[in-house]
């Protein structure tokens, strides 16, 4: 059985974590789901038996929140799903199969999933049953987008992330302790599963966390690739300190 992990904010379209909830809580394969409500609004969980409902004191941002998970799961199976993934109703039960008979490894999405829009989506149609599944070993992180939307694995795999990396970089860290321990981390191979464009992440002032969460990341595996928009350029920043200390000279040469 599976100790599904989901932390939300409840932004965007509530039916679609609806859905994932109740898809998730008639899986056979799953025996309890962790649901971390980061937004304290509280959830209505009166049907949906395998829900448990935690409500922190503050927001504890994502990969806390997957720390917290694995600290509560009951099962020595997990799964961390994000809250705006639209998935088959036998996912779990597929993935569980396959472990059963061979235990690969921690296991991520591909970049055969679906990545949609916020609009109207037919529920009942994404709802149907899959009949197998492939896996294929993933050599770098970087080649699959969406990787870390939905992590299964045993907990024996799962690598406490550091306190300092809250949003981003969670999973390339899981990945690489997994690589550093000589273990092989695989991709799903499916096209039924839908990822909808998260709102959550891309808040403008959760922009100065994420920077920090990718140098804090970049200082333990040194071969990680900062993203421009996230590149701490101190030979800019130096340009500018000597461009103003320049004006500044200036006035005071004018005055």
């Amino acid at each position: 059985m599976f100790s599904i992990i989901v932390p939300t904010l409840q932004n965007g379209n509530p039916e679609i974590l609806k859905h994932l909830l109740d898809v998730l809580n008639s899986d056979s394969a799953v025996g309890e789901i962790i649901l971390i409500d980061n937004s304290r609004k509280g959830y209505d969980t009166k049907n949906l038996n395998k829900v448990r409902l935690i409500t922190p004191k503050k927001n504890l941002y994502v990969n806390p929140s997957w720390n917290l998970g694995i600290s509560m799961a009951q099962y020595d199976y997990f799964g961390i799903l994000n809250d705006d993934l639209i998935i088959p109703i036998n996912l779990c039960e597929k993935i569980m199969e396959k472990f059963e008979k061979e235990y690969l490894g921690l296991t991520g999405l591909s970049n055969a999933i679906k990545n949609v829009g916020t609009a109207a989506l037919n529920f009942c149609e994404k709802n149907t049953p899959i009949e197998s599944l492939d896996f294929d070993i993933l050599e770098q992180r970087t080649d699959v987008t969406y990787w870390g939307s939905a992590i299964f694995g045993k907990k024996q795999d799962y690598y406490e992330i550091p306190t300092n990396i809250k949003i981003w970089c969670g999973d390339d860290y899981l990945f690489y302790m997994n690589k550093k321990n000589q273990k092989y981390c695989y991709q799903i191979l499916t096209d039924k599963i839908f990822h909808i464009h998260s709102t959550t992440t891309s808040l403008r002032n959760w922009y100065k966390i994420k920077k920090n969460d990718i140098q804090n990341f970049a200082r333990i595996d040194k071969n990680f690739e900062i993203p421009i928009g996230y590149k701490n350029n101190k030979l800019k920043a130096l340009w500018l300190f000597c461009r103003r200390l320049g004006l500044i000279c200036q006035i005071k040469n004018i005055s």
